[in-house]
């Protein structure tokens, strides 16, 4: 099974599907014909979700964060309208796509990704929801610490270059 070439690496299906990732799902209420990217979401539709959940892995295992990025996109947009807005399914996937963010240095768009998973999985009856509320919480503590770090190291560069310019 090979992955949508048409999207490859451009992040394609991240705007195509990005209304999917924050926004609480609605249902369209007038039925007219399908836009090319539902169609084209319809037949993502038709591929396993365990099978997409796998490619997914297997893209970020290998490096490869931008297809695991996309994959992960569309899996949000499949269960999204397969679950509704509030499955622990997507709020495992949320958490997975924040990874990704993570590993890209993407650190805002992974603190909101994990802030989504929380949100879903504090509705959650799962016994398991407390664990992974936890695991999340615990990454944006890092991801803080991190920020800080970044945004430390940008004063103190930036006044090592406004130091070097004064003495010039």
């Amino acid at each position: 099974l090979s992955w949508p070439t048409r999207w490859g690496d451009s992040g394609g299906a991240n705007k195509i599907f990005s209304s999917f990732l924050l926004e609480p799902g609605t249902k369209s209420a007038a039925k007219s014909p399908p836009s090319v990217q539902e169609r084209e979401l319809m037949s993502i539709a038709d591929i396993p979700i365990s099978k997409l959940q796998q490619m997914a892995v297997d893209a970020q295992q290998s490096g490869n964060l931008a297809q695991a990025k996309s994959i992960y996109i569309c899996l949000i947009a499949v269960i999204k309208l397969k679950d509704g807005p509030m499955s622990d399914r997507l709020a495992n996937n949320f958490f997975q796509l924040a990874e990704v963010y993570g590993e890209e240095n993407n650190y805002s768009g992974a603190q909101t990704l994990y802030e989504r998973a929380i949100e879903v999985w504090q509705q959650s009856a799962d016994i398991e929801a407390k664990t992974r509320i936890n695991e999340a919480t615990k990454r944006l503590h890092i991801l803080s610490e991190l920020e800080a770090g970044r945004a430390l190291r940008q004063e103190r560069k930036n006044k090592n270059s406004s130091g070097r310019q004064d003495v010039a």
